[in-house]
C-alpha cells in the first residue's frame, strides 16, 4: 500500500494533469481514425495519404499538401544539388499529379508529367526496412521513368535515416505541418467534411505517432515535477512501459551516456567511447557527432539492441574500413551500407505481457547489454581507438 506522503504525491499528479490536460489542448473524445483501429497500420496510413495526395479528391485541397510535402522532403535531402529544385516544387502547377498505392509494392507512387517528376513514398511507422528494400525501388522506377526528375521519401515515425543517401528522411510530424499549411492556404477549397477528416487525422498522429514539440516539453517539465508520483504509476501500471524501463536501465547504469529516445528506441554510448570515438565535425546523429552508437530497438513482438556506424563526413578517415573491423569482430556479413550499417544486433521476442511490463523490459533490456555491449566493449573500444588515434584508413 502507498504511503501517506506517496498519496499525496498522487493527489497533487492528479491535480496537475487535469490542469495539464486544459492548458495543452490535448484532443480529445472520439477519433474516427482511432475507432476504425487505423493508429498504427501502416496500409492504411498509406491509402488515407495517397487520398490526400491527389489533387482530383473531393477534399478541396487541390495539390497543396503534395507541394508542402515534397518540399519537406527536398528541404531533407542530403544530396547537393537536390533530386528536384525547391523553386520548381514551389511554383509548378501539380493538377495533373497520378497517384498510385503499392505498384509493384511501392507504397506510394507519385507522377507528374507535365513537370516531368517522380516521388515514391516508402511508409514506416512501425516495421522496419529490409534488406535492398529501397535499392530494389530504385532499381524499378529508374527503368519506368529513366529521364523523369526523381525524389525517393523514406516516411517513419520519427526520421529513422534510410539505409540509401538517395532518400530523402522525413517524419510524421512533417506530415502534420504539411497538412496544416495547406488547409489554412489562402487558395484552398477545403470543404467542412474533409476538414473535420484531416484535423482526426492531425489528432491520430499527434497521440499515436509523433506528438507536437511544445507537448513533448511540457510532459517533460510535468515528469520531472512529478517524478516520485510517476515512477508509481510507472511500477504499477502500464504506461508507456519502454519509456519507464529505460529511465530504470539508465539510472541503474552510470557508466553510460544517454543520448535520445522515443517510445520505441533508446541510444547510448558508453562512457569509455567518448574517449576513443571523436566528436566529427559537421556530424548530428541522434543528438550527438560521434558516427558510432548503441540503441534499443523495440518492435513489435521483440526487443532488440544494435550497434551501428552512421555517417562519418570527414576526410581523414575511411568509414568502410572502420565497419570492416568491426564486423570482423563479430564475424558478421551485413552489408556495408554507404551512411549507416548495422554492425551487430541481437533480438528477443516477448510476449503480450511483457510489452506492458516495464520490469520485463528492463530485465531483457539488461540481458541484451550483457550480450551485445558489456560482452564486446573492450574490443569494440580497442578497434575504434586504433581506428581513430593511429588513423586506420
Amino acid at each position: 500500500m502507498p504511503s501517506s506522503d506517496q498519496e499525496q504525491k498522487l493527489l497533487d499528479l492528479m491535480v496537475d494533469l487535469e490542469r495539464f490536460s486544459r492548458e495543452v489542448n490535448f484532443p480529445s473524445g472520439i477519433n474516427i481514425f482511432e475507432a476504425a483501429g487505423m493508429h498504427l497500420q501502416e496500409i492504411r496510413h498509406s491509402n488515407f495519404l495517397a487520398f490526400l495526395l491527389r489533387p482530383q479528391e473531393a477534399h478541396g485541397l487541390g495539390a497543396e499538401f503534395f507541394r508542402r510535402l515534397v518540399l519537406k522532403a527536398i528541404d531533407a535531402s542530403s544530396l547537393d544539388p537536390p533530386p528536384v529544385k525547391p523553386i520548381t516544387a514551389a511554383l509548378a502547377d501539380f493538377s495533373d499529379v497520378l497517384v498510385s498505392r503499392e505498384h509493384r509494392n511501392i507504397d506510394i507512387l507519385i507522377e507528374s508529367k507535365g513537370n516531368n517528376i517522380v516521388v515514391v513514398i516508402e511508409n514506416k511507422i512501425e516495421s522496419s526496412e529490409s534488406e535492398n528494400q529501397l535499392s530494389k525501388y530504385e532499381a524499378i522506377v529508374n527503368s519506368e521513368f529513366p529521364d523523369a526528375q526523381k525524389l525517393f521519401v523514406f516516411l517513419t515515425k520519427g526520421g529513422d535515416p534510410p539505409s540509401n543517401l538517395l532518400w530523402s528522411a522525413i517524419d510524421y510530424s512533417d506530415v502534420v505541418e504539411s497538412l496544416q499549411e495547406a488547409k489554412f492556404y489562402p487558395q484552398s477549397n477545403i470543404t467542412n467534411e474533409a476538414k473535420v477528416l484531416v484535423d482526426h487525422y492531425i489528432a491520430l498522429i499527434r497521440r499515436n505517432i509523433v506528438p507536437d514539440e511544445a507537448l513533448v516539453e511540457q510532459c517533460r517539465k510535468l515528469y520531472l515535477k512529478h517524478k516520485s508520483a510517476l515512477d508509481l504509476v510507472f511500477r504499477y501500471g502500464e504506461v508507456n512501459a519502454f519509456g519507464a524501463a529505460t529511465n530504470q536501465f539508465f539510472d541503474r547504469h552510470s557508466e553510460l551516456k544517454r543520448l535520445s529516445s522515443s517510445n520505441s528506441r533508446a541510444t547510448f554510448l558508453p562512457l569509455t567511447l567518448l574517449d576513443a570515438i571523436p566528436e566529427i565535425e559537421g556530424t548530428n546523429w541522434q543528438g550527438q557527432s560521434r558516427p558510432v552508437l548503441y540503441w534499443f530497438n523495440l518492435q513489435p513482438g521483440k526487443l532488440g539492441l544494435v550497434l551501428e556506424v552512421g555517417p562519418l563526413l570527414s576526410p581523414a578517415f575511411s568509414r568502410e574500413t572502420l565497419v570492416k573491423m568491426l564486423l570482423k569482430h563479430f564475424k558478421t556479413n551485413t552489408k556495408i551500407y554507404p551512411t549507416y550499417t548495422r554492425v551487430y544486433s541481437v533480438y528477443q521476442k516477448l510476449k503480450d505481457e511483457q510489452v506492458s511490463d516495464p520490469e520485463e523490459l528492463l530485465r531483457v533490456m539488461n540481458e541484451l547489454y550483457d550480450s551485445v555491449v558489456t560482452r564486446h566493449l573492450a574490443a569494440v573500444e580497442e578497434i575504434t581507438r586504433a581506428f581513430f588515434f593511429q588513423k586506420v584508413s
